[in-house]
């Protein structure tokens, strides 16, 4: 998670979510959004939906390594609203409850690799 609040100038009314949502690691992604709220992942979503546009126009122009603090920031709040996307347009629900197996034994890792 990110050390400082700070983000792109246009990007202020994301800067309250910075510390909860910029995540890096997948699998705290997935975690994170499991262990929140209906409320809380739908609350993310809600203000990051009008500037994700402008936030993965931002960041295409960029190499990963070369991005500025505020710029991680907002990439690990992109890659955040990436994962709550389906619990609001799909599942109404942060977790998987109407799937066959526990959610707990996905391991996203090895569904990318």
């Amino acid at each position: 998670m990110s050390k400082s609040n700070k983000l792109p100038a246009g990007f202020e009314c994301l800067e309250r979510f910075v510390g909860g949502w910029a995540v890096f690691d997948s699998m705290k992604r997935w975690e994170k959004r499991l262990a929140s709220t209906m409320p809380e992942v739908r609350e993310f979503y809600d203000v990051m939906l009008p500037v994700a546009e402008d936030a993965m126009k931002l960041l295409a122009k960029k190499n990963v390594e070369d991005l500025t603090e505020a710029e991680r920031n907002l990439y690990g709040l992109s890659l955040s609203f990436m994962t709550v996307s389906p619990a609001v347009e799909i599942y109404g629900s942060p977790t998987l409850a109407d799937f066959a197996f526990d959610h707990q034994r996905m391991d996203i890792r090895q569904l990318i690799e």
